[in-house]
């Protein structure tokens, strides 16, 4: 085909007064290397609510994101792949807060001045992939990454109250995964590991705009890492020829080191440590109830494991209107258990399928009142106090009444 594929997009809509533009190109600068590149940008007005809203000032805000990829195919079943993508936010007020909130429906007006967000994120990668190989491996999946994050609040609350928070995170990652032809199955195997550097800072402001102090941490815990390992294996095997059964299991492994915290009862500054990990296992299986595997039944237990993260673990920082959020060292990893029973009809004319779940939850980590007034806010913190369960039933179905015309549905 062509050397070169450049495009250009425009979408406005007037419910905000929005206009988002992109522009991309695709070039191939010799037959195995490949450059595309794109730019976007995106310009949010005010948004219109109904009769008795109107106008929402100051919700309106603008954003620039660009990209870009330089991919080297090695041969047709492998390549190389190079990548940037930059995503950068200006002026994103958070209106509720203040005296541009509206009174609609139980809302009410807030009384700050200013509330408004910044944010940067770029995100640069590296990853090989390779597919029919004809080694140990069938396919080879690997990938190194550098990911940051950078977030700023301007707070204005009266003419003499103004802050600044914000939140820088740097994140290296890497990963591998490959799939493998073996006498027990099809295997599917790998790791990954993320390594999370954490800086958090809020300043209180003179009216000149100096710093008057600075606090202990920022919405998170300061001067903190995260890091983070799972190793996974999945099997997939045919027991017989109407039933194929997927094992797997994974190991997670969890640390924190927080070096400055805000003590919620005593404001002294204290260190956060703890480090979780669990194996988990899921076992599934599909069932070919007749000889075209036109009907099919499926079922699966799965079991759910989650560390608590830095904004579990050290959050000091506006939860929902009149609340403000504090550190919670404490906590333990949230557990879940997924079970799950189907039936699946389908033809290319017609298709219904049946599904019934129930997840079993252990320790979900949840907002809490605590009692406790601070500053005119409400104190919430975050336990382990969401133990109960889901349960469902889902059903979807299709049916083609004509050439270009089909009826579906889903309860």
């Amino acid at each position: 085909g062509s050397d070169s594929d450049r495009r250009l997009y425009y979408r406005y809509s007037s419910a905000e007064n929005s206009h988002i533009a992109r522009a991309d190109a695709i070039q191939k600068l010799t037959d195995d290397l490949t450059l595309s590149l794109g730019y976007t940008f995106k310009d949010f007005g005010d948004v219109e609510g109904g009769r008795e809203v109107g106008t929402q000032r100051k919700t309106g805000y603008s954003e620039m994101d660009w990209d870009a990829k330089l991919e080297y195919f090695v041969n047709e079943n492998a390549y190389w792949v190079l990548a940037h993508q930059g995503v950068d936010i200006d002026d994103a007020w958070r209106t509720h807060k203040t005296t541009y909130g509206i009174d609609w429906e139980g809302l009410s007006v807030g009384s700050e001045l200013h509330r408004i967000l910044d944010q940067n994120r770029d995100l640069t990668y590296l990853q090989y992939h390779q597919y029919n190989g004809d080694g140990l491996a069938k396919e080879i999946h690997a990938g190194l990454s550098y990911h940051r994050q950078s977030e700023e609040r301007n707070r204005l609350r009266t003419r003499n109250r103004h802050d600044i928070q914000g939140v820088d995170i740097d994140t290296s990652g890497a990963f591998l995964s490959l799939k493998s032809e073996s006498p027990v199955g099809a295997l599917i195997y790998g790791a990954e590991f993320y390594h999370d550097e954490v800086d958090s800072f809020k300043n209180t402001l003179n009216s000149d705009g100096s710093v008057a102090s600075s606090a202990i941490q920022g919405p998170v815990g300061d001067d903190a890492t995260y890091d983070s390992f799972g190793a996974y294996l999945q099997d997939e095997v045919a027991v017989t020829d109407p039933l194929s059964v997927i094992l797997g299991a994974r190991y997670e492994y969890a640390q924190a080191d927080v070096g400055s915290v805000e003590d919620p009862v005593t404001g002294n500054e204290v260190s956060v440590a703890g480090d979780w990990d669990a194996l988990v296992g899921s076992a599934r299986m599909l069932y070919s109830l007749n000889e075209k595997k036109t009907s099919n039944a499926f079922g699966g237990i799965s079991q759910g494991f989650r560390a608590p993260n830095l904004s579990d673990l050290t959050r000091l920082d506006s939860a929902r209107t009149d609340e403000i959020e504090t550190p919670s060292p404490e906590l333990d990893p949230e557990h879940f258990v997924s079970y799950e029973l189907g039936i699946r009809r389908g033809s290319p004319n017609q298709s219904a399928q049946l599904t019934c779940f129930y997840i079993a939850i252990d320790g979900m980590i949840v907002r809490t009142p605590t009692g406790r007034v601070i500053d005119g806010d409400y104190e919430v913190t975050k336990r382990n106090g969401g133990d109960g369960y889901v349960q469902g039933v889902e059903f979807e179905a299709r049916r083609r009444l004509l050439r270009q015309l089909d009826l579906f549905g889903t309860f």
